[in-house]
């Protein structure tokens, strides 16, 4: 293994607790290592009617939800095999078989029916090629807590596709004994009361994969389901069509005739507009956030991979969003990462930009301490931001890790639990919401994004903020454990317009903990702006 791949895995991991990091890491290498041989954890399906003609086959990738079709079965040997299945005869609804002697891979045929709202559509059957490796994988993201060993999950794969634990210790070379303590393990770590139950629990674990295979045709929109969930007392979601064609996502929070303030977001936005609403109405502030590609995405990771230069392309499109909907320049707020990226589309765009305001800017250290638990964590994603190939596996993890609550809420406490009022404000003291839902979700459906923000070096960034012909207004918490004040103290002397307002209790929250002072000295920085509207 490379030593320098190997640390910045360390680091993109070092959040996780040490055997969940140790395991996370040997996962990443074996998934890499195995999609170099071939691809073994993707899924392979086919399509047919109930006469079992077939109809179309697919390849779906778990780890960036992309989906490749095959209109004849021959493109693919898997999908071809499930074809040449079909012509057999004898397929339904519910079969589930080895594929054959001796082979690692299940063939599972499920009804489906298609959803398009311009057609009716018939039912069909799909189905499934599973590999051994890919049950694993589902096994561990619906089981974490389970901690299911290798030979636990390959009795559970082989209980499913109906071989006896006779012929499962004969294919294996261990005793009947052996396979009956694995699957009394097994029982035992699911919950299960035995072999039955334990077929049904795994079952309706894996028609996620049903979903899986039809990932080309997801039409439900992950912001919006996760606004819906988390912050529909707070914002609202808009959709506009910008005149390159492109749309954009945003919320919005405050009064509609306020104020705009459009927000340039980092990494953890959500869980900093939690409870704002009546303090933006306090302020007059009809607070803007663009929804930055990467982020809550629903797209596959590898089309946005092809896209490339997510950051850039997102700041074009705020842009564009400001000239067709902004009548004077307005004031831009970069929250947390965000920050940076706010200075940047300033110096790019200062005709649209009549003030900029960095709310707890992250100015993203990225070498790792002992004292800066956040710096080896960033250093290890900017490192990886140029490997897509092995990154899309480092993805993968953390789907798996971070959908956890209690692994969510021990990784944001090790970040901010040097800062009371951080931790106030992720135990829900603010807003009677914990975070710890919210930024499993977020982290999920973001990584994309996450990553892209740490391949945007921008070293130059004191210069950048010197040059800009607007003023620069820092709002900060003494208390914040990411960035210290005294690390961009100096920026108040380069330009007399240009000032710090210190929250001296507040921490990377501050916009939350400290919601009425934050919202009140955005609210003058507007006042001194010419009116503008949107």
């Amino acid at each position: 293994m490379n030593q320098r791949l190997n640390d910045n895995l360390d680091a993109v991991f070092s959040l996780l607790p040490r055997k969940q990091a140790e395991e996370a890491k040997r996962e990443t290498f074996e998934q890499y290592a195995s999609r170099q041989r071939g691809a073994a954890d993707e899924l392979k399906w086919a399509e047919f009617d109930l006469s079992g003609r077939f109809l179309r086959g697919g390849s779906s990738n778990p780890s960036d939800l992309a989906t490749h079709i095959f209109t004849n079965s021959q493109e693919d040997a898997d999908v071809h095999d499930l074809a040449r299945r079909a012509v057999e005869g004898g397929i339904e609804a519910g079969l589930l078989e080895p594929a054959s002697p001796g082979q690692d891979r299940l063939h599972w045929f499920v009804p489906f029916t298609p959803t398009k709202s311009d057609k009716l559509t018939k039912t069909r059957l799909r189905g499934l090629s599973i590999t051994h490796a890919l049950f694993s994988d589902v096994m561990e993201m619906f089981n974490p807590i389970a901690r299911l060993s290798a030979t636990e999950k390959r009795v559970i794969f082989q209980t499913i596709a109906g071989t006896s634990l006779r012929e499962a210790a004969s294919t294996d070379g261990v005793s009947y004994e052996t396979k009956r303590f694995h699957v009394k393990s097994a029982c035992e770590k699911l919950s299960c009361t035995g072999q039955k139950d334990l077929v049904r629990k795994v079952l309706g674990q894996m028609v996620h994969l049903l979903s899986l295979s039809d990932s080309e045709a997801v039409h439900a929109d992950i912001a919006e389901s996760f606004v819906s969930r988390f912050l529909s007392n707070d914002v609202r979601m808009s959709v506009q069509r910008l005149r390159s064609g492109r749309l954009m996502r945003f919320l919005e929070s405050g009064p509609a005739e306020g104020r705009p303030v459009v927000m340039i977001h980092g990494m953890m936005f959500p869980i900093s507009l939690f409870g704002i609403a009546e303090h933006l109405h306090a302020a007059g502030i009809r607070l803007i956030v663009p929804i930055r590609d990467g982020y809550l995405e629903s797209r596959s990771t590898f089309s946005l991979y092809k896209e490339g230069g997510l950051l850039t392309g997102s700041l074009e499109d705020i842009a564009e969003f400001l000239r067709q909907s902004c009548q004077t320049p307005a004031i831009i707020l970069g929250n947390s990462l965000g920050g940076v990226a706010a200075i940047r589309f300033a110096g790019l765009y200062p005709d649209l930009v009549s003030n900029l305001v960095l709310l707890s800017i992250n100015l993203t250290r990225t070498q790792p301490s002992t004292e800066n638990i956040a710096g080896t964590f960033y250093g290890g994603l900017r490192a990886l931001s140029d490997r897509p190939d092995l990154f899309k596996f480092v993805n993968w993890q953390f789907r798996k890790y971070y959908g956890d609550e209690k692994t969510c809420r021990d990784i944001l406490l090790r970040l901010f639990g040097s800062s009371e009022p951080d931790v106030d404000v992720l135990e829900g003291k603010f807003s009677k919401v914990r975070a710890y839902p919210m930024f499993s979700e977020t982290y999920q459906s973001s990584t994309l994004g996450i990553i892209d923000d740490f391949g945007f070096v921008m070293n130059s960034w004191q210069q950048e903020v010197a040059e800009l012909p607007m003023p620069v207004t820092f709002i900060h918490g003494r208390c914040d454990p990411l960035t210290r004040i005294e690390e961009f103290g100096a920026m108040a002397t380069l330009n007399r317009a240009n000032r710090i307002i210190v929250v001296e209790t507040g921490g990377h929250f501050v916009s939350v903990s400290h919601a009425r002072e934050v919202w009140g000295h955005v609210s003058r920085v507007a006042a001194g702006d010419r009116t503008s509207s949107i």
